[in-house]
């Protein structure tokens, strides 16, 4: 699965030279799923891909699916749509945040 991400997260990259795959206020609906695989540029792509390889070591595949069902649901946000959106940085901050929320809430280690 890890590998699979990677993979969707270097094959959008190129992509997007081609098709915009990020969403604005206008964008086609299937938009705001792409956008989360995205990157601004080489430099996004790398960093961001290094932090999930990181996360994904520590967190089941399972939270990465949560974490681009939330980002893709957090991109219906209206006020997000002011400008252009891209990144695979929405679905690592969704890891993250539930992280914290499952250590500090369900296991009640102090974070």
């Amino acid at each position: 699965m890890k590998y699979l991400f990677l993979l969707l997260c270097m094959a959008a990259g190129i992509v997007e030279y081609f098709i915009p795959l990020g969403f604005t206020a206008d964008s086609p609906a299937w938009t705001h799923l792409t956008y989360n695989f995205s990157h601004a540029n080489f430099f996004h792509l790398i960093i961001n891909m290094i932090v999930f390889v990181k996360l994904y070591d520590i967190v089941e595949w399972k939270v990465l699916l949560l974490g681009v069902l939330i980002a893709t649901v957090i991109s219906f946000v209206p006020f997000l749509a002011h400008g252009y959106t891209v990144g695979f940085s929405g679905v690592l901050f969704a890891m993250l945040g539930f992280m914290y929320a499952v250590r500090k809430f369900i296991n009640g280690i102090p974070v």
